[in-house]
């Protein structure tokens, strides 16, 4: 009676297989990571480029009935990673001698328009502040006012970082 003699792996051969794809895993992963760096920065970005957009748009609708002079919306950035639009509300109407009212908004994402959070290890900077507002008036320009304790900009400058590095958005 002939004995069938079964084959497998030799060990030499699995240890080949292996050292391979370790060499494999080695150059991918820091391939992926800085892939999915770049992604979020750029989901980052365009988030504030959307909450800038969102934010234009509510000025020209100009619920409030806000003047020439202030705000209409704003855009605001909340703890570096939660980005939201309000439209401005006024306890008094506008007077005929267009003097501007302060409006009666507080910093806070709470009952906004439109919100969104940035990708998990990114924050996001607002004129170089974590936490900061863009004020713009009913033709969609920035204008200066204070909402809450926060002083807004009149001009919007982003900046996403994820991890080592930064993109920035004028």
């Amino acid at each position: 009676m002939t004995t069938r003699r079964l084959r497998g792996f030799t060990l030499v051969e699995l240890l080949i297989s292996l050292v391979v794809l370790a060499v494999l895993l080695f150059m991918g992963v820091p391939l992926t990571m800085q892939w999915v760096r770049s992604s979020n920065q750029q989901a980052g970005q365009t988030l504030f480029v959307k909450g800038m957009a969102m934010a234009k748009s509510r000025t020209l609708r100009n619920s409030a009935g806000a003047l020439q002079s202030e705000p209409a919306a704003f855009l605001l950035l909340s703890a570096g990673n939660v980005i939201c639009v309000q439209e401005a509300s006024y306890a008094t109407a506008a007077s005929a001698t267009n003097v501007p009212r302060t409006p009666a908004n507080s910093f806070s994402c709470t009952g906004a328009v439109w919100t969104g959070t940035l990708p998990s290890a990114t924050t996001g900077l607002l004129n170089n502040a974590a936490t900061q507002c863009v004020a713009l008036n009913n033709a969609g320009l920035p204008v200066s006012t204070t909402l809450g304790a926060t002083a807004c900009g009149t001009a919007a400058s982003y900046q996403v970082t994820g991890m080592s590095s930064a993109l920035t958005l004028n």
